[in-house]
């Protein structure tokens, strides 16, 4: 237990430095390349943080325990949109972009819809893994054609001394560099603070829907506490809002796509009378105060 308790504050330092690096690496590339910091945190900022999900959920499918797969997707979604956002709102004044109340909401709310309505039969198909993985697809194709069609909406925040001293192409490659450090960074860190705290609730007979929804899923959850916070710190609240938004559509879309693809998942009948609706119901309710600002 000693040794949980001691990776459990090691994954969490690693996991904060490596937040640190990303948000530096993830504002100055949207600087460096005229993108606004919105999408870069809808897209790359909120793929990347939810790599430990991926991870976490395709392993659990594979050792059969889908319990720990779908719980992991379902209570990630719940952190990211009342934890994540709360806490922006808490830290920093957040004026939410028009872009996220009606595009990005009502997308979210549909991939969630779509989850919903494929776990009422309890059980999620290869052939709907597939089709929430169109989802994704279809959203960065559509992400990258706006950015095309609307470069006037490009922002050129100020970005950090020693990256302005280098070329535009270095600039990048060390935007780049700074993202992928951060990114690894948060993985190592998410796992070693997942194993630990799942190993000390199942030392207390915690059944794996639980510690899916609750340990798991908040630990899987910490890239984009951490994010969040970092970024808020640094008066990037549309970063930190499309982290959160994001990170839900990549959870659904392509997360459990994906998993679902490799092996049909099953479907517990709490989680489908009682946390995927917990979910799709409060991101419903955060989507009505954005739009009554």
């Amino acid at each position: 237990m000693i040794t949980d308790l001691c990776l459990l504050v090691l994954g969490f330092a690693i996991l904060m430095g490596g937040a640190e690096f990303l948000i530096k690496g993830a504002t100055s590339l949207a600087s460096a390349m005229g993108i606004p910091a919105l999408v870069v945190g809808l897209t790359v900022v909120a793929f990347g943080t939810s790599a430990p999900e991926l991870a976490v959920s395709v392993n659990a499918a594979l050792t059969g325990n889908a319990d720990v797969a779908v719980g992991n997707v379902v209570g990630s979604n719940v952190c990211n949109i009342f934890l994540i956002i709360g806490l922006s709102a808490i830290l920093a004044n957040i004026e939410i972009h028009y872009s996220v109340r009606k595009k990005e909401m009502p997308l979210m709310l549909g991939a969630l819809g779509a989850m919903w309505l494929a776990s009422l039969d309890g059980i999620i198909s290869n052939l709907e893994g597939i089709l929430l993985f169109v989802g994704i697809v279809l959203y960065l194709g559509l992400s990258y054609v706006q950015i095309k069609l609307k470069p006037e909406h490009a922002g050129r925040e100020e970005i950090e001394d020693e990256v302005m001293e280098q070329g535009s192409e270095n600039r990048v490659h060390l935007c780049v560099a700074y993202i992928l450090a951060g990114l690894v960074a948060m993985v190592f860190g998410s796992e070693w603070i997942v194993n630990s705290a799942s190993s000390l609730a199942r030392s207390f007979d915690v059944s794996d829907l639980v510690i899916g929804v609750t340990v798991v899923a908040f630990g899987t959850s910490l890239p984009e506490l951490a994010t969040t916070i970092v970024a808020a710190r640094k008066g990037q609240a549309d970063l930190a809002v499309g982290n959160a938004v994001g990170s839900n559509l990549f959870n659904v879309l392509c997360v459990l796509g994906i998993t679902a693809m490799i092996m049909p998942l099953t479907v517990d009948n709490q989680a489908q009378q009682l946390d995927i609706p917990v979910m799709f119901c409060g991101c419903f309710l955060i989507w009505i105060l954005m739009l009554l600002r």
